[in-house]
Formats: C-alpha cells, sequence, structure tokens
C-alpha cells in the first residue's frame, strides 16, 4: 500500500513543486476525521506571519520557497524545520501534548502518514528527485493542559505601570508589541534586549493562584515561544531575526 502511495505522490510532487514553486504539506493520515498542526520554526518572519497551519484529512497547505517568512534560505534546496501536533481519535488540538519536529527543504513536497501515534511517518519529496523517509518517534511535551494560560510583561521598559507590556494568553494564543513601541522596548531597536516575567496557569489554576514569577530573556523583534507540560519543564525559546535560536530552561522562580 505504501508503495503504490509512494508512486502516485512521486508524480503528484514533482508536478505541484514545478507550478507553485513552493513546499506543501500534506496531511495522509488515516483515521477518522484526524488533523494535524504544523508550525515553521526555521525561519526569521515575525510570530504574527509565521508559516502556521491546521490541515484537514486529505487536505495540503503549501507556501512559496521565495518567501521568507516561510523559507530563510530562499531556494528549493534550503533547509526547512516544521513542529507537528496530531489530533487522532477525535481529539480536539488543545488536548494534544506531543509535539514532533520534521525536516524538509523549501521546494519540496512533505507527506504525513500513519494511523496513530506507534506508526507515524513523514516522507520529503525534494526538487532533485530524492526522497526521505522518517519515522516519527521521538516527540517533546508542549504546554498543553487544559485551559492553559500564561501571564507576561514586561517589567524594565521604563514606562509608567498603566502603560506597562501586560498580557494574559491563552492556551494557543499570542500577544505581539512592535519593537518601535518604547512602553514595550526600552531600546526601540530588534536587537535590544527585552526581559520578560511569566507566569502559568496549569492544571485549571485560577489566576489568583499563579504564585511562580518566572523571567525569561529575548529580543525585541525576535519571537518568544513558551513550551511545557507542567512546572518542572517550561521552556522559553527566543528566536531571533538573524536565525539563532535560544532555548532557556524556565527552573528558578520568586514567589509574587
Amino acid at each position: 500500500m505504501y508503495s503504490r502511495l509512494l508512486l502516485n505522490l512521486t508524480a503528484l510532487l514533482a508536478v505541484c513543486c514545478q507550478i507553485t514553486q513552493a513546499f506543501c504539506v500534506y496531511n495522509k493520515l488515516e483515521g477518522d476525521r484526524v488533523r494535524l498542526s504544523v508550525i515553521g520554526s526555521f525561519t526569521v518572519a515575525p510570530p504574527d506571519r509565521i508559516f502556521h497551519k491546521e490541515i484537514d484529512q486529505g487536505g495540503n497547505e503549501c507556501c512559496p520557497y521565495t518567501n521568507a517568512d516561510c523559507v530563510t534560505g530562499g531556494q528549493r534546496d534550503s533547509l526547512v524545520k516544521f513542529h507537528f501536533k496530531f489530533a487522532f481519535d477525535l481529539l480536539q488540538m488543545w488536548e494534544v501534548n506531543r509535539r514532533y519536529t520534521v525536516y524538509c527543504e523549501g521546494g519540496a513536497g512533505l507527506v504525513i502518514t500513519g494511523s496513530n501515534f506507534n506508526n507515524l511517518e513523514s516522507t520529503c519529496f525534494k526538487a532533485n528527485g530524492e526522497v526521505t523517509r522518517t519515522k516519527l518517534e521521538t516527540w517533546t511535551p508542549v504546554l498543553e493542559s487544559r485551559r492553559v494560560r500564561l501571564s507576561v510583561s514586561n517589567p524594565y521598559s521604563g514606562v509608567h505601570l498603566e502603560h506597562l507590556f501586560s498580557k494574559e494568553v491563552s492556551q494557543g494564543g499570542k500577544e505581539c508589541c512592535p519593537y518601535t513601541d518604547e512602553d514595550c522596548i526600552a531600546g526601540i531597536r530588534r536587537n535590544t534586549p527585552v526581559t520578560l516575567h511569566f507566569k502559568f496557569a496549569i492544571d485549571k489554576l485560577a489566576r489568583w493562584e499563579m504564585t511562580r514569577r518566572y523571567t525569561g530573556h529575548c529580543e525585541g523583534g525576535a519571537g518568544i515561544v513558551i513550551t511545557g507540560s507542567r512546572f518542572e519543564d517550561i521552556v522559553c525559546t527566543c528566536y531571533k531575526i538573524n536565525g539563532e535560536s535560544i532555548r532557556e530552561n524556565l527552573v528558578d522562580w520568586t514567589p509574587t
């Protein structure tokens, strides 16, 4: 069955990549209304423009490899890195706490197959005709308990409290502020260092029960991604505009 699928998709994806000049992600998972979530993580795009899609069963999403928001190198053979989550057996995406990492190329077709968490595979059909097949066995936990929220504030911007960047971010959500806004970034430059305070409501904690304050560091024009499933494994990853990423384990905290 896989050989027949591989043969059909090889022809299909070769034509697709030539016409669209893009990478495409295909959801070929089996099951009852299986969905997948994909995020392009190897890019300098700001958080609001990053490639982030939920793909229904049998569907696909594409992005031109010349689009720097999707492919940093801008070439067919430029490396692309994706984070995937899979919702099997009618699960909602917020109920899924496994994140898988997959690599492919900017002008390739990426096909995801499988019927459960035990037989997931990714197949990268490259523009040069090469096919790379990978079993998806390793995953990392994400901050995905029911009704997970985080509170974030920037205490070092030098503005009055009423203008301070302070947000509550619901699960799967995001909040942004231009680096040119001095209420958020004191130096109003992309690479200005930023220090943020975080509090987390995990396992249905109410806002007033969030008593641990963690400190994370990043830059003014960067994307900050918070992952984890419990207080012991929270990670802050800063994706800088120069392509560099810094991973910081949020272990130490102060009471509030």
